[in-house]
């Protein structure tokens, strides 16, 4: 019984460190490294991306995605079951 309760745990968690791998970094979305994200530094992340969506993320009306409207957005994903972005990860 231990066995399988091993197995069955290491087999989540295997897929926990899958999941969370195929999810970009903030950091390596924010390619100048001045803290936020542009729409362009989106786009290259994820180039379906479209204005609209670009602008619902933005919570404060910035024109920049902070580390906190970007993780929002990710934590949304992984709560609704979507896990990592994939190719239409943004709000419709």
């Amino acid at each position: 019984m231990k066995k399988i309760l091993v197995s069955t745990v290491a087999l989540m968690f295997g897929t926990g460190l899958a999941l969370a791998q195929e999810a970009p970094a903030f950091a390596d979305v924010d390619t100048d490294g001045n803290g936020t994200i542009s729409f362009t530094e989106l786009l290259v992340a994820f180039p379906d991306v479209t204005e609209d969506q670009f602008a619902t993320l933005d919570a404060d009306g910035s024109g920049e995605l902070d580390e906190t409207e970007f993780q929002t957005h990710l934590d949304e994903l992984a709560a609704t079951g979507a896990g990592a972005p994939a190719a239409d990860p943004l709000p419709q």
